[in-house]
């Protein structure tokens, strides 16, 4: 439990009090405020030979003990789902945080329509020197958290256990790795509304053996609440210091009032799990109400006319709810509530705090501090060097993998996955785990035939000084329904130390054209005095220039045979038919990054979308070449994983996709067979004045398979649009089984679709949306009761990891 003290006013004549740390009033006013925006935060980087962190958002980078980030309400655009709640499911997967039908803060990973309430995730840049560290990694180190409740970052596709990544609980990992352009978007629950202070670093070892690590750095994130103000305001023991104390008469003619009861208008989606703060004067008395959540700072609400109100959800827990009062000039008293301790059987009635139950001491309120230490942050050796490694059946057709060292001083990375054979370097399934203390788990589901070798890479947290990294192959008849068991010896230090990365690799190529293999690309659009221009940003960091822009005829997009998935039943519906039939293999591109597969999206963050009619712009995806009776499309998953949206199919002849506002998206491309793809690519849109504009078309080619690819290499791309355009040619009629209905812990069908993938590399759903006005911002964060603006992202992960 938080340890409580009293907030006595007389003491704050002390200098080191009145600093900006200690204040509780709108402690965060004043700082960089990221909300209802795509954040990277903590993002890495590289400077000045060390890490430093920050927050990136709006495409610029600030230091990330001024950002914070505010999570609050949020509904999707169009249908007014909520997507700010989060129900634990049945089947007890996130028992971690709390019993099935618990309702908690969730920023979600994939908000539809629009970026409400934040869509977030964490990253490093792209010029980290990863080829000079160990095992080629940097590790994010989760130090200590402060708030009033847990939290954690994860990934989940219903039916499923979700990836957890890094949180706070006892159970969590507390470190994760970096690459050079690691990007993720993930979901980040909250058991409990309040102020958090999280301190992260980032930690490294040399080839030479030598540790790097950032200094801690600490940040803010405002769960629920009404959001902090862009402007400094005074601290709160300023503000009370200042105002009158009044006496047990004027108090009690004051009438002041606080009420906990349950929300009873309920207008919109999520309603029903909301707890109504209200406060009531007497007098019509003007001044601000700040709100506690067991001792952190939730709110402040401006009192009008003797009222405020506010509705929060307030998570399933016991609260203690306490506030304070503090009148404009001298017109009334000021106030303090004593707590209410309610649970969440208690918010269905009511609880009420008044002027009388307070009167004789108004100058102190509860303040919890209790700051949790989480990743360690001293250098260990390992004595132990083995590692117990068991795969055993789970839940609705997954696989659990445990993982439990000799030595509980181990903490590291578990990467590798399912592999076509032992000798194949890149997995069809990855898998990204952790291990803390010496233990760790990891669920995934595989469920076509193939594809069972079982392929671990145990890699050292950096503070482990004595190991380097080892591979082990597991099993290589894997089995969903069999146990598997092997002990693993893990390398020490001097074995295979690896060499310092050379910079200037001479890049792949397809003839003229650069051979882009993996890694993260976007086909973006820019205004221009004819319409748009259009490149393709490349950050897979194979060409060896920074930050380039590419014409999209000067490069060849491989897909390799690891990209390969096999249409099962769960992906029989017929909205996916251009996968090609069931029960045979095709080509994906995930939505999210997958290990070793080229990411392409669409990027549109450059326009201003209020200069086109509708705010609409259409990208098109003109078929120039594909393989004889060969389909395609582009479909995204969205929510909590729970949805698929179909962008273009191949088979209906729909090769556009309508852009709603300025967006950085990610979809699912599929392609049926392998070959040769090319697309003339052009953005079009009509203006607000009637013009029609556009962008000339470029071919964006696409090398499917490794035959392709090596035809490619050695021969060179073929001209484009030389070869002919048929159209496709439709595979026969799928005819699956009776498709499963979904049990009680089952996916729906659009769930089984995306569970029927790799797991985690479908859970991060992909980017849309657009910038909020500052007119709107203003009325969202400042005016009681006013909802969250509508619109925006997420998919799932080869663990949350996306490169970018």
């Amino acid at each position: 439990m938080a340890k409580f003290r009293r907030r006595c006013i007389a003491l704050l004549l002390t200098p080191a009090l009145l600093s900006p740390a200690t204040a509780l009033a709108g402690p965060d006013d004043g700082k960089i405020v990221a909300t209802q925006t795509h954040i990277d935060s903590p993002k890495t980087f590289w400077e000045n030979d060390s890490f430093a962190l920050k927050s990136e958002f709006h495409r610029k980078a600030h230091p990330l003990d001024q950002t914070v980030a505010w999570v609050g309400k949020g509904w999707a655009a169009g249908s007014g789902q909520q997507q700010y709640q989060f129900q634990l499911p049945e089947d007890d997967s996130f028992s971690f945080a709390g019993k099935p039908g618990d309702v908690v803060y969730n920023a979600p990973a994939n908000p539809r329509g629009n970026h409400d309430p934040i869509w977030m995730g964490f990253g490093s840049d792209r010029g980290l020197p990863v080829a000079d560290f160990r095992g080629n990694v940097a590790s994010l180190d989760l130090v200590s958290v402060d708030g009033p409740g847990d939290f954690e970052l994860y990934n989940w596709l219903p039916g499923q256990a979700p990836e957890r990544i890094f949180g706070s609980f006892a159970d969590s990992a507390h470190s994760t790795p970096l690459e050079a352009g690691t990007h993720t978007h993930n979901h980040m629950l909250f058991t409990k509304p309040g102020r958090y202070e999280i301190t992260y670093r980032t930690t490294a070892r040399t080839a030479a053996g030598k540790l790097v690590a950032s200094q801690p750095t600490t940040t803010s994130i405002q769960v629920g609440g009404q959001g902090p103000l862009d402007d400094p305001t005074e601290p709160l023991e300023q503000r009370y210091r200042a105002a009158g104390a009044g006496d047990r008469d004027s108090l009690q003619s004051a009438g002041y009032h606080l009420r906990v009861s349950p929300k009873t208008e309920k207008d919109k989606d999520g309603d029903e799990n909301l707890t109504t703060l209200g406060f009531r004067a007497e007098q019509p008395v003007d001044g601000t109400l700040t709100v506690f959540h067991d001792g952190y700072f939730l709110t402040d609400l401006p009192v009008k006319g003797g009222r405020a109100q506010f509705d929060e959800l307030l998570g399933a827990g016991d609260s203690r709810l306490q506030a304070v009062f503090v009148p404009d000039g001298d017109s009334a008293p000021r106030w303090v509530s004593d707590v209410i301790a309610t649970t969440a059987a208690k918010r269905q009635g009511e609880s009420r705090a008044s002027t009388t139950e307070h009167s004789q001491e108004p100058s102190a309120w509860e303040v919890a501090s209790q700051p949790r230490g989480m990743a360690a942050t001293t250098e260990a050796t390992v004595s132990d060097q083995s590692a117990k490694v068991r795969v055993e059946p789970a839940a609705n057709g997954q696989s659990r993998l445990v993982i439990d060292t000799a030595d509980p001083h181990y903490t590291g990375f578990i990467t590798g996955g399912m592999y076509s054979s032992k000798d194949d370097e890149l997995p069809i399934i990855d898998f990204h785990a952790s291990v803390t203390a010496g233990h760790g788990e990891y669920y995934f589901k595989k469920d076509w035939d193939g594809d069972d070798t079982l392929k671990l890479k145990f890699t050292p947290h950096p503070l482990v000084t004595d190991l380097s990294p080892t591979e082990a192959v597991i099993t290589e008849d894997y089995s969903p329904t069999g146990t598997f068991e092997k002990t693993v010896s893990l390398a020490g230090a001097d074995a295979a130390r690896p060499t310092p990365g050379v910079p200037g690799q001479t890049p792949a190529r397809c003839g003229e054209r650069y051979l882009l293999d993996k890694g993260h690309v976007d086909v973006a659009a820019s205004p221009s005095a004819e319409g748009f221009d259009v490149g393709l940003k490349d950050d897979t960091g194979l060409t060896g220039k920074k930050d380039p822009v590419h014409r999209l005829d000067e490069v060849v997009l491989g897909v390799r045979e690891n990209a390969q998935r096999t249409r099962t039943l769960a992906m029989a519906d017929k909205a996916l038919d251009f996968m090609g039939p069931v029960g045979k293999k095709f080509f994906l591109l995930p939505q999210t990054q997958k290990d070793g597969v080229i990411w392409p999206g669409y990027n549109t963050e450059a326009l201003d979308y209020s200069a086109y009619a509708k705010g609409s712009v259409t990208l098109e995806l003109d078929p120039v070449h594909v393989p004889d009776g060969a389909s395609w499309g582009l479909f995204t998953n969205q929510g909590l994983g729970s949805e698929v949206a179909v962008l273009a199919d191949s088979r209906a002849k729909d090769t556009t996709v309508e852009t709603q506002m300025a967006s950085h998206v990610h979809a699912n491309w599929a392609f049926s067979t392998p070959g040769w793809y090319q697309f003339a690519v052009s953005f079009r849109a009509r203006t607000t004045d009637g013009r029609e504009v556009s962008s000339r078309p470029q071919v964006l080619s696409f090398a499917v398979g490794d035959d392709a690819i090596d035809d490619c290499v050695k021969n060179g791309a073929p001209d484009q649009g030389s070869q002919p355009n048929p159209d496709p040619k439709p595979e026969p009629e799928p005819k699956p089984d009776p498709r499963p209905q979904p049990g009680p812990h089952q996916p729906g069908t659009g769930d089984v679709v995306l569970s029927s993938f790799q797991p985690l590399a479908l859970f991060v759903p992909l980017a849309v949306l657009g910038v909020v006005g500052a007119a709107v911002s203003f009325v969202f964060r400042h005016v009681p009761g006013v909802a969250t603006a509508v619109e925006r992202f997420l998919a799932g992960l080869g663990r949350s990891t996306t490169i970018r």
